[in-house]
C-alpha cells in the first residue's frame, strides 16, 4: 500500500534524544520516514549506495555513519543508545523503530491488519522482534486502540525488550558525517 504522506509529530523536538542527534542524522531519519518504499511495519531496504544516490554529495560511508548515529548514538542522559533505527546488514533491512506507534496505524483495524501482513514480510528475525515489541508497546500505552485486537491475535506478546541483545550490526566506517 503506497502512502501519500508521512506522519511526523512536531513533539519530536521536545525529545532530548532527538535533539542530541546531529542535523545530518535528523535529515537521514526524515528521509527514511518519508520514503515511499517504507512498509507499514516501518521497514525499508538498507542499501547505503542507493540511499546516498538520492542526495548531492552523499556517499554510502556517510549514510552508514549517520545510520550508526541513529542506531547507536547515546541518549541525551547517557543511559544507552537512542535506537531511532535498527539496521540488519545480513538481510539488508532498516527499521524506523517507533514507526508503528507514531504513524498511528494501531488506531485503525484495517491498517493494523496491513501492518501485521507487512510484519510477516520482514526477513530479519531481529527486526520482526522490534516491530512486535513496538506494536505491543503501543497497545500497552493505549489498550483502547481499535487495532489492539489484531495485534493480540497476530503477534505473539514478546517476553523481553529486544534492545537488550541488539548488537552493532554494521561497521559505520571511519567517516564522520557531522
Amino acid at each position: 500500500m503506497a502512502r501519500d504522506y508521512a506522519r511526523i509529530k512536531v513533539a519530536i523536538w521536545n525529545d532530548p534524544d532527538w535533539r542530541n542527534l546531529s542535523l545530518p542524522a535528523q535529515g537521514l531519519y526524515h528521509s527514511f520516514l518519508t520514503s515511499p518504499a517504507i512498509s507499514l511495519a516501518g521497514v525499508s531496504d538498507w542499501r547505503p549506495n542507493r540511499i546516498a544516490a538520492k542526495s548531492r554529495g552523499a556517499t554510502a560511508d556517510i549514510v552508514r555513519a549517520l545510520a550508526a548515529e541513529l542506531q547507536d548514538g547515546p541518549k541525551a542522559d547517557g543511559s544507552g543508545p537512542a535506537r531511532f533505527v535498527i539496521v540488519d546488514e545480513d538481510t539488508e533491512e532498516i527499521l524506523v523503530r517507533s514507526f508503528v506507534r507514531h504513524d498511528e496505524l494501531l488506531k485503525s483495524p484495517n491498517m493494523t491488519k496491513s501492518m501485521c501482513n507487512a510484519h510477516g514480510a520482514i526477513a530479519s528475525p531481529l527486526l520482526q522482534e522490534w516491530v512486535t515489541w513496538e506494536a505491543w508497546r503501543g497497545i500497552r500505552e493505549d489498550p483502547s486502540l481499535n487495532g489492539a485486537r489484531f495485534v493480540r491475535e497476530r503477534l505473539r506478546e514478546p517476553e523481553s525488550n529486544p534492545s537488550d541483545p541488539v548488537p552493532i550490526r554494521f561497521d559505520p566506517g571511519s567517516v564522520s558525517a557531522a
